[in-house]
């Protein structure tokens, strides 16, 4: 058999591992040993039933990260080489990611060597959105547009081409300027017809109570195992109706966040048989009632849900205690909390028994300077937790020393840390942490701003588990020059993609050593909020430099002039290079990352997985 039979037997079986592993015999014969050992690797890992921080898994996960950061640029061809993100899955490129015009023009190119199966749509224009040509991409089940689009109606997305093919479909900031929402779903039923629709997302498209009812009397709700209607309007009526339609009893995750929800009359309507099979739900930014909080976790919505985020500004340490009485929820595992007060808010939740099950936990709102996110984080097994983010600051330097000490965050995956970094005990508390052996996302933000001592951000970029990391978003304030005047002298960086830097820079010549020092060959995303004198000297040393080979989305705040955007354009090609990135210190970012795990549910990579799963049952 040739590369290409090879290729068509895994089209023809996406979720079969079978032929892939075929595959990878093949290529051992024919001395591509890292490849054929890439594709065992990720097949393992997708396949596997062992827990985070597992020491087989574990192995398995360096060895995968290791041989992706050798290869990668070989592996994805010339084609990737132009889109800012691409993702591996079981062994070959599954998803890509970038402006409309670069994913439609390299599609075709990557399909001729991998099974693509999922886009994502980071900048497009209305104007400008082609004719989807569905003998063009082949394979296409997954499209997500993440953008803002203003169309004149849903026609312009010109999904017609491809309704017979799409399992999943995802639109965020994406609707008609003269269309009310009644008119806005028609159309996108419509567009869809009667294909495998099995996951829908429409956020942040001024959605209403008068879309629900066309929505669930449609054919595609009654084959629909995911809904996210999160940022509309749909208000406490509008969760009432959809909770009642039979149609969605299919439903295996439901996002409903930031929608004015608050307690329903009848409580009882979350015991709805439309919940029976859920796994996943997103209330979070949603005012509800104790009635409702404890509503949740009766009946069989409380014995099946596995992943569950929920809390608004109005939560205190009362409704807390609501939901330490609702039940005992013996499948959750993903929990994410949005409550404000003090630390002792979350005292209702030390002995509530879901705790000790959790493998991702996120916090936002709260001033974390009691015992009590110590005691919770206690009740974790060591090697259990996979992803912590504690978005408010750590106000105490005991607390801060407790977390860092405590065994459950010892394996995670993600970390995210807020806190005070003006005194020198915190950080160099950091500094002497023990190795996060799994640890590939972290994200540290100095609250106020400021970091008293250079020498401690210096020697911050020395930890060595920094050199691990895939991405890295950092606030350090006054201090932040340092930390990247370091960053390349303590060598190669080799798994880092994604780098997020906040804080005003004292002169371009801290950039300009970072970006030149050839530290960094696999780094995609760059994203900088610097004072606005170094912003032109920044992006000009960026233009220039030969040390970021792989750098593909440059992203500011401020915003840079037309003519520079069209400069980088040409440097790097079309992309979001006008879209300034948030603040680490800002509210809405703390806001964002509170629901990241949650989001990571729905990614398109991870969607292909659960086609597979639900069909099977």
């Amino acid at each position: 058999m040739t590369d290409a039979e090879f290729l068509d037997a895994i089209r023809q079986r996406p979720d079969d591992d079978a032929p892939r592993l075929i595959y990878a015999d093949w290529l051992e014969e024919q001395g591509q040993f890292d490849r054929a050992q890439f594709i065992r690797v990720q097949c393992a890992l997708a396949g596997s039933a062992l827990p985070a921080g597992h020491p087989q898994r574990v192995d398995w996960e360096r060895q995968a990260a290791d041989l992706l950061a050798e290869h990668e640029q070989d592996w994805q061809g010339e084609a990737g080489h132009s889109l800012p993100e691409i993702h591996f899955e079981r062994g070959f490129i599954a998803t890509i990611a970038g402006e409309f015009a670069q994913c439609h023009a390299a599609w075709p190119m990557l399909a001729a060597r991998h099974p693509l199966s999922g886009m994502r749509i980071l900048t497009a224009h209305a104007s400008n959105l082609p004719r989807w040509n569905p003998q063009q991409l082949i394979g296409l089940r997954r499209l997500a547009i993440q953008t803002r689009l203003s169309l004149e109606s849903f026609d312009d997305l010109c999904l017609s081409g491809l309704d017979r093919q799409l399992t999943a479909l995802h639109l965020d900031h994406a609707y008609p300027i003269h269309l009310d929402s009644l008119a806005l779903t028609r159309q996108l039923l419509q567009a869809i017809g009667n294909g495998p629709l099995r996951s829908l997302q429409l956020s942040n498209c001024q959605l209403r109570m008068s879309s629900l009812e066309v929505l669930t009397a449609s054919a595609v709700s009654r084959q629909l195992r995911a809904l996210d209607l999160s940022n509309n309007e749909l208000g406490t009526n509008g969760a009432v109706q959809l909770l009642a339609a039979t149609a969605l009893a299919g439903l295996r995750e439901l996002g409903l966040a930031w929608n004015q929800i608050e307690d329903a009359r009848n409580a009882s309507i979350w015991k709805s048989p439309t919940l029976n099979r859920l796994q996943t739900l997103r209330l979070s930014g949603n005012p509800l009632g104790p009635r409702t909080i404890e509503a949740l976790g009766q009946g069989t919505l409380g014995q099946s849900l596995h992943t569950l985020t929920i809390g608004d500004p109005t939560w205190r340490t009362p409704l807390m205690g609501h939901l330490a009485r609702s039940g005992a929820w013996p499948a959750l595992r993903r929990l994410m909390l949005r409550a404000y007060g003090t630390d002792e808010t979350l005292a209702p939740l030390v002995d509530w028994p879901p705790i000790a099950q959790l493998t991702d936990l996120s916090c936002h709102g709260l001033e974390l300077e009691g015992d009590s996110i110590r005691r919770i984080l206690m009740r974790i097994p060591e090697n259990q937790l996979n992803a912590l983010q504690l978005s408010s600051p750590i106000a105490s330097t005991e607390t801060w020393q407790a977390v860092l000490n405590s065994p459950a965050i010892r394996f995670v995956e993600r970390l995210m840390l807020a806190m005070s970094l003006r005194r020198a005990p915190e950080l160099q508390a950091l500094i002497q942490a023990e190795m996060f052996p799994r640890l590939r996302h972290f994200t540290l933000i100095a609250d106020d701003g400021r970091v008293t001592s250079a020498s401690l951000a210096m020697q911050l970029a020395k930890i060595p588990w920094m050199r691990q990391l895939e991405s890295l978003r950092i606030a350090l304030g006054n201090q932040l020059g340092p930390f990247l005047e370091v960053m390349p002298s303590v060598g190669d960086w080799p798994q880092l993609r994604e780098l997020h830097i906040d804080g005003p820079m004292r002169t371009d010549q801290e950039i300009a050593k970072f970006a030149s020092a050839g530290t960094f060959p696999h780094l995609r995303r760059l994203s900088m909020v610097v004072g606005l004198s170094h912003l032109e000297p920044l992006i000009r040393r960026l233009l220039v430099s030969t040390g970021l080979p792989q750098l593909r989305q440059l992203s500011t705040s401020p915003r840079p002039g037309a003519e520079l955007i069209r400069t980088c354009e040409q440097r790097w090609g079309p992309g979001p290079h006008h879209m300034p990135p948030q603040s680490l210190r800002q509210d809405a970012l703390a806001k964002a990352a509170l629901d990241e795990a949650a989001l990571r549910e729905t990614t398109l990579h991870e969607a292909a997985l659960r086609d597979h799963s639900t069909d099977a049952k």
